[in-house]
């Protein structure tokens, strides 16, 4: 794992929405890229409400939060979440870092976190080439 990025942003966009802020509100901002057999498999933003006396930051950092929550292990900064699965494009910065071009295809797994008061306190996503992560679907029976 390899943090590209970590500073206080002002929301704007999607982000002012997702977190229920206003725009221009302080936010947490986490980029990483995620390396598997040497190569870049998969890219993270994450976004958080800026909350001092909170330990958001190091929760951020902490790359076994999303398998942690869909492993239902015990996590106590948040209440519940959803995610996302949504197909999108990566721009220049993502194509560069995932080692493609502009325009590729890609699958953007979405997540909102929520704390014990049901405020949404972290949004980010992960972006994913489809080649690394085929979605493969089954009907009928299978004898397994």
């Amino acid at each position: 794992v390899r943090i590209t990025k970590a500073s206080v942003e002002r929301a704007c966009g999607y982000a002012c929405q997702a977190l229920a802020v206003e725009p221009d509100a302080p936010l947490i901002f986490v980029e990483r890229l995620l390396i598997y057999k040497g190569a870049p498999y998969t890219l993270q933003h994450g976004y958080a409400r800026f909350e001092p006396e909170s330990p958001i930051v190091e929760m951020m950092l902490d790359t076994t939060l999303l398998t942690g929550f869909l492993l239902a292990e015990e996590l106590t900064s948040f209440k519940k979440g959803e995610i996302r699965l949504l197909p999108t494009t990566l721009d220049r910065h993502e194509a560069q870092l995932l080692g493609g071009k502009p325009g590729d295809l890609a699958f953007k797994l979405e997540n909102i976190f929520y704390d014990f008061n049901d405020q949404p306190t972290a949004f980010g996503c992960f972006l994913i080439n489809p080649e690394k992560l085929p979605l493969i679907g089954r009907v009928g029976v299978w004898e397994e």
